[in-house]
């Protein structure tokens, strides 16, 4: 695969179509020489570019490439002119290259992969495995290579291979990770059973893996990968970007306990990731019910206020006259 400047027959067409304006008796140094030239070197470069090389209007380019070298290339005299026959004989060969070109060109194998969701295409095909942050490439080499051809795939809309791809290199990744705890690799036996059988060896309580992480992969084992690995299953487009998501984010996560563990080791996880105790615990104190102080009242701002915070309003005190209007 390989991109290609979708300008670049602007391009051409910008330094041929002056070809058209050349005249008989037209002063060739003067005026008709940079037209020559520059029709030239575009046609040069069309006729032996590898990447979309002509066919069938190749023998058209050729004759018109060597009607305006032979002016050209020939020796310099002052007062050189543009013959009516040479003019002429230019006009026709070009519009004999163009009928051909756009016979030739009109019916080449082009086409247009969109977005996918807020990932660049570019990205997806090239460097898919920039989806994960470079530390995690660091710990597990590997997974650069499934996690290209995976998004590569995602980009071209193959979901499930980009599925197959994706899922190998969450196993390379706790695989990777769980040998690293355990301080010794993984049986073979306990590598026939896949994630899951990674999953429960991590579940040893000596290990102390977070249980979020086992059912991070234990979720992406039972209702992603292993149906996956049927035959007749297809996975969908939309499916296939919430996969991504999960597979980035089980691949980051892992990536930071690793780290963790070797240069924090009595930092738990919990103090590095969101406690959802502690968002359930603030979600409810926001939920709009008011409380009492002995200050005064505490009003809800309303939610449509950006900044989300309780404003205080004074309790106004029985002794306390109401406020006369200035008018």
């Amino acid at each position: 695969m390989q991109r290609i400047n979708t300008s670049y027959f602007y391009r051409l067409a910008q330094k041929l179509f002056p070809l058209r304006s050349l005249q008989g008796d037209m002063e060739l140094y003067f005026d008709g020489y940079p037209i020559l030239r520059d029709a030239r070197e575009e046609l040069r470069f069309f006729l032996t570019n590898p990447l979309m090389p002509p066919h069938t209007c190749a023998q058209n380019g050729q004759s018109l490439y060597e009607l305006v070298s032979k002016i050209v290339d020939e020796e310099f005299q002052r007062d050189r002119k543009i013959g009516w026959g040479e003019a002429a004989s230019i006009k026709e060969a070009l519009s004999h290259f163009e009928i051909s070109l756009q016979s030739d060109f009109g019916t080449r194998d082009t086409f247009i992969v969109s977005q996918k969701a807020a990932f660049s295409t570019t990205v997806l095909a090239e460097q898919g495995q920039t989806a994960v942050s470079e530390q995690c490439l660091i710990l597990v080499p590997e997974i650069a290579f499934d996690l290209a051809d995976g998004c590569r795939c995602l980009a071209f809309e193959l979901p499930t291979a980009a599925a197959f791809h994706l899922f190998r290199a969450v196993e390379a990744m706790v695989k990777s990770y769980g040998e690293s705890i355990r301080k010794k690799p993984f049986t073979t036996q306990e590598k026939k059973r896949g994630l899951g059988g990674y999953a429960n060896c991590l579940k040893q309580t000596s290990l102390h893996v977070d249980k979020r992480i086992i059912n991070s992969i234990e979720q992406i084992a039972s209702l992603h990968r292993n149906p996956t690995m049927h035959p007749d299953m297809r996975i969908s487009k939309t499916e296939i970007m919430s996969t991504l998501g999960m597979v980035i984010s089980l691949i980051e996560t892992l990536a930071l306990d690793w780290k963790r563990r070797e240069d924090t080791p009595e930092t738990p996880l919990i103090d590095i990731l969101p406690d959802d105790s502690k968002v359930s615990a603030l979600i409810e104190d926001e939920s709009g019910k008011p409380e009492s102080g002995e200050d005064g009242l505490v009003r809800q701002v309303n939610s449509g206020d950006a900044r989300g915070v309780a404003v205080k309003t004074p309790r106004r005190r029985k002794s306390e006259p109401k406020a006369k209007n200035a008018n």
